[in-house]
């Protein structure tokens, strides 16, 4: 039975990201607990009496609800908005959990994903241990197949739902969608100042702070390549019949140094939110590409860091000079720190494309040399076997160059990453690539080198279309004149005894 306290003091409820439960077993707390030996006595536990410890939960949300609405810091309309979440929680996450998987399939492995730094769980664990209030790591094996890929598995996190406290944190009077939603009314206010009808229609189009919290229901989502975000979402609402309600895609910051904004994401931070409506319930996916994904891992302590010295920074009285200066200092040292660890996560994962895309590269050429001296063996006729025998020379001659195939061209197209703020100099993009990419990225500059000085990921812009095409088209008379000038020696060659072919080139006995 819960004991409701009396009264509430109010800075419980304002106390940050980590707020402290007025409840003894925690509303914030995972159910697994944060110790060794709870977390040992939790996996052991039936789908029962995990049920009935969630249940307690429930019941310490719904009242967590009811004193913030009678403190006046949440409206009935939060408190109408709130209460569906956490009635049953249980219930609702184990339907979100199927909407998932009628999506993508049932995964290949669950794992725990609330492992302390030098803690080993290799389990595979049952759908049990699936909850509102613990965080799950499930995997998927080949969900979108591409052979040239040595590892194509795609994650999915399930850390639980967004727990009361933060909830309510965030749509209170005073809080963050709160005073969004008080910035759009005031912008209204000064587009209508007579306050007419149209000021009425257009204020009805504003979202309440409570609709603004889209992510009780959330997980993540880690793919190997960009294009793969789209393709997976693709899945998602068309198997899941989902509404795609909200998007916001970080992959595109940073799109020049002269557009303003190219200093609005400076940690380098590369994600895309897709918020979703199904039977009247909001949920939010997360989309990451796994190279970016360790180098956010890696900057996590850094910009928990910078996250506490802003809030001192903000705290600190102006007359205090030198201590603000101080500080300061340590906000830019933290953020430079933060962007080049994620400026070395794009770096990274741009070199894999671009390794991959070599590997495409390869392997369709070298399945269409194997096709090609198939036709040839089975050929009877001469002058069929002339064009055939030209067009395998002709092809084992671009192995590892120029032409690159339609294939590897359009991989690198939609996966070659928009540059990083700060970004390496213009002139030594590919400067710690291999030699072999180093060739492989300067056969196809035209596309790769555009994104590092500023263009979309995944796109061209269409100032740059037209200036692509006729650089394209240049290469390709170029290359086209080559061929015809190599065939012409062929020709000439290929009936003398003194002359052997060789595959770079022709030389005597």
């Amino acid at each position: 039975m819960i004991t409701e306290p009396k009264e509430l003091e109010l800075d419980r409820l304002t106390e940050g990201p980590r707020e402290t439960d007025p409840y003894s077993g925690g509303v914030t707390q995972a159910l697994a607990g944060d110790s060794l030996e709870s977390k040992a006595a939790f996996y052991s536990l039936d789908d029962a009496d995990i049920r009935v410890l969630q249940k307690d939960i429930d019941k310490k949300s719904q009242v967590y609800i009811r004193l913030a609405a009678e403190q006046d810091l949440i409206s009935q309309e939060d408190v109408d908005y709130l209460m569906p979440y956490f009635k049953d929680s249980m219930t609702l996450y184990g339907k979100f959990y199927d909407i998932l998987v009628d999506a993508l399939g049932r995964p290949q492995g669950c794992y725990r994903n609330d492992l302390e730094p030098g803690e080993e769980d290799n389990k595979n664990y049952s759908q049990t241990y699936i909850t509102p209030s613990n965080s799950m790591l499930l995997t998927y094996s080949n969900l979108i197949e591409d052979p040239d890929l040595e590892e194509n598995n795609v994650y999915m996190s399930l850390p639980g739902m967004k727990s009361i406290v933060r909830a309510v944190e965030k749509i209170k009077k005073g809080g963050k969608y709160d005073q969004a939603y008080q910035q759009d009314l005031q912008e209204l206010e000064r587009r209508y100042p007579q306050r007419g009808v149209e000021y009425q229609e257009e204020k009805n189009k504003i979202q309440k702070p409570c609709q603004r919290l889209k992510d009780i229901l959330r997980a993540t989502i880690s793919v190997p390549t960009y294009e793969m975000i789209d393709k997976v979402i693709d899945k998602i609402v068309s198997q899941g019949n989902f509404k795609v309600i909200e998007t916001r895609d970080k992959f595109n910051a940073n799109k020049s140094a002269q557009d303003d904004n190219f200093y609005n994401n400076k940690k380098n931070y590369r994600d895309k939110k897709i918020c979703f409506e199904k039977n009247g319930y909001v949920f939010e996916i997360q989309f990451k590409v796994q190279h970016l994904e360790k180098a956010d891992k890696l900057s996590h302590k850094l910009y928990e860091q910078l996250r506490q010295k802003l809030d001192e920074h903000a705290n600190i009285p102006k007359e205090n000079k030198s201590k603000r200066e101080k500080l300061h200092k340590e906000i830019i040292w933290l953020e430079r720190d933060i962007q080049n660890i994620n400026r070395q996560g794009i770096d990274d994962y741009n070199a894999f494309i671009l390794a991959t895309a070599l590997k495409k590269d390869t392997r369709l050429k070298k399945e269409k040399i194997r096709a090609l001296r198939q036709q040839f063996s089975e050929s009877k006729e001469g002058k069929e076997r002339d064009l055939l025998q030209k067009e395998i020379y002709h092809l084992s001659q671009s192995l590892n160059a120029s032409p690159v195939s339609p294939e590897a061209e359009e991989f690198i197209k939609n996966n070659f990453m928009v540059r990083p703020y700060k970004a390496i100099d213009k002139q030594n993009e590919f400067a710690n690539l291999s030699p072999e990419l180093q060739s492989f990225a300067m056969q196809n500059y035209f596309l790769v080198s555009q994104r590092y000085r500023g263009s979309i990921s995944g796109k061209l812009p269409p100032e740059y279309d037209e200036t692509y095409i006729q650089a394209l088209a240049e290469r390709d008379k170029r290359e086209q004149e080559q061929i015809d000038k190599e065939c012409l020696q062929y020709e000439k060659t290929r009936t003398s005894k003194k002359l052997i072919l060789s595959r770079k080139n022709y030389y005597r006995n």
